[in-house]
């Protein structure tokens, strides 16, 4: 019983911890849609269409999508590891 508790006080952690680090990127991700006005694909069909996008934002934003996207997956199965 005890490893049982310990495995779901270990999944909520992750499970905080993730949150955090969604909030985070959003927030960059956010910043990135605010200095250059688009979203998404937007953002990056621009950035190679013009020099107006620095190409390290670009990197960052790219990799800050890339991040993102993990941590929502490793939330979901944190979150599906809670149900059972």
């Amino acid at each position: 019983m005890v490893a049982y508790d310990e495995i779901r006080i270990t999944t909520r952690r992750e499970i905080s911890i993730c949150k955090g680090a969604i909030l985070k990127l959003e927030r960059i991700i956010r910043g990135f849609e605010k200095k250059y006005p688009l979203a998404g694909a937007d953002f990056a069909r621009e950035a190679g269409l013009t020099a107006s996008v620095d190409t390290g934002d670009l990197t960052l934003w790219r990799d800050s999508r890339l991040a993102l996207d993990r941590w929502k997956t490793r939330l979901q199965e944190h979150l599906e590891i809670m149900k059972l």
